[in-house]
Order: C-alpha cells, then structure tokens, then sequence
C-alpha cells in the first residue's frame, strides 16, 4: 500500500489482517473500473462476464427497467449496461458485494441493514446531487466513494471489541466528535481504515481519500468528491438510514455548503430523492425501508 502506508504500519495486527482476508472485489468491478480509467476494455466482455452472475443480472435488468429511465425493456446485460451507465452498473456489482460482506457493527450501534442500507443512502444522496448541480462536474465515482465511505466500521467492530457506550462517553467528556472519540479511545478512527481497505481493493486515489477525509470538519481537502460524499453522509443520516449510536455527532464544513452553492431548498429536495430512491431500492429485498423521521 502506498498513500496510507504509514497508517498500516501503525494499526493493530487484527486489523491489518483483517483487511489482508477481505474477500476480493469481483472481477467484473476491476474490469468496469480499468474501463472508466479509459484502458481497453469492451462493454462486450463486460457484459458477457456479468451474465455469469444471473443474480446480479436480474437486479440490473430492475434498474435498467425501472420507471426512470422511461425506455422499451432491456433484454440483455449489454442493454441493461448502455441504458444505465458504467458507473451504475459498478456501483451495483459493489453493492452487491458488500451485502455478501456486510454483518452487525455493534461498536456503532448499527445492525447489518443499518450499515448496508446507510451506504444505500449517501450513494443515492451523491447520485441526486451531481444532478442537482451538473456545473461543478462532481466525478460520477462519487456515488461509489459515497456507497463505502464507512466500510472502516465494518473492520473495526469485526476485529476489535469496542463499546459504543465507551465511545459515546468520551465524545461526550470531551465534547468532541465520534471519530475523534475513535482516535482517543483506539488510536485511528473507521475513515482511516476505510480508506486502507479502498486501496487494498484498488479504487482510485480520490475515492480512497474522500472516505478518508469525509468527516474532516474544515474540509482543507478542495475536491468535489470528497465535499459530495460529506453531504451525502449527512443526507443519509438526515433521513434515518444509519444513525446508529453516532447520531449526527460529527460536523460538515460551511466551506462545503459554499462550494456546492447548498441552500435548504436543495438539501430538502435531494433529502426527499434519496428517501424516495431508498424505498424503491428496499422494496423487493428482506431489508425494513426506513421511515422518514
């Protein structure tokens, strides 16, 4: 590992390993990312390998079916593939992925939906954003920095026995955010792993770095991606989707709000997509919607 080497180096052997025994991506997700990265790679053979997958098919057929896209039914994954996007079909592949990896985190009080179904929600909240504001040409790899920027807490509560209570505690002595009651507690936070675990997994830098820096309250970092995945997290917290023993304890810079020219009529309205999107997702799963509070 190269840009996070030196936090590697510092982390306990558990975790180290932990991330080391990850499940690798599918093949399909290293090979739609060579092709956003503009190497020579063909729909086609991506295609092709997606078939392999007849489950992973249905769920792109739904969404290349679905109501938004407002088109004569796609038959086949190439179809499906050209209609909704390579980014999309990516985030999908990932989504999949990590339901297969996803289970409780206990540390922050989350169960195994509340952790898919948050990341479910920043990615939705991303997506609407870089609608909302086409202008700022926001990466459409946002929607995949914003569906794992809290895979850290995953690692964290798999390999290390932390009290949510202990950590609420502290945040609350010391009047200072959770991931800072991380570092005090436990000597790294779950951005520092998440971002370990995006290099492990071969994402782009910037993907890796907004999953570190997402909850970098005065926001130094002047990238879009990483500003719409700080957004996206607050969104998803907004509507319910992952609050968590967390809460809403961590803070989104006024820096932000201004580079992404936010006002409360347009974060009231991508709250509104990304609640409605939430459902829609959820419907045909085992997984609860979540209410709108």
């Amino acid at each position: 590992m190269s840009t996070h080497s030196s936090v590697t180096r510092t982390l306990p052997a558990d975790i180290v390993r932990g991330i080391s025994d990850l499940a690798p991506l599918p093949a399909t997700a290293h090979r739609l990312m060579a092709l956003l990265r503009g190497d020579d790679e063909s729909l086609g053979s991506i295609s092709a390998l997606l078939e392999s997958d007849q489950g992973l098919v249905a769920s792109l057929l739904r969404r290349a079916n679905s109501a938004r896209y407002m088109a004569s039914p796609a038959r086949t994954a190439l179809e499906a593939v050209l209609r909704v996007g390579t980014v999309s079909v990516l985030d999908l592949v990932i989504q999949e992925h990590l339901r297969s990896l996803i289970t409780a985190a206990p540390t922050y009080g989350l169960d195994e939906d509340d952790l898919w179904l948050h990341g479910a929600a920043a990615q939705l909240a991303a997506r609407a954003l870089r609608k909302e504001r086409p202008r700022l040409e926001i990466p459409p790899t946002a929607d995949t920095a914003a569906l794992l920027h809290d895979i850290g807490k995953l690692i964290i509560s798999r390999y290390l026995k932390v009290d949510a209570r202990e950590v609420t505690a502290c945040a609350r002595e010391h009047e200072v955010t959770w991931s800072e009651a991380e570092r005090r507690l436990i000597g790294f936070d779950h951005t520092m792993i998440g971002a370990v675990v995006a290099e492990h997994w071969k994402f782009p830098d910037d993907v890796a770095l907004a999953i570190r820096h997402h909850h970098d309250a005065e926001a130094t970092h002047d990238s879009r991606l990483l500003d719409a995945v700080m957004l996206a997290n607050l969104v998803a917290k907004m509507v319910g989707a992952g609050l968590g023993a967390e809460g809403l304890n961590f803070g989104v810079s006024a820096t932000v709000h201004q580079r992404l020219s936010l006002d409360f009529e347009l974060f009231a309205r991508i709250c509104l997509v990304t609640q409605d999107g939430l459902r829609e997702l959820v419907a045909g799963s085992q997984v609860q919607p979540v209410d709108r509070p």
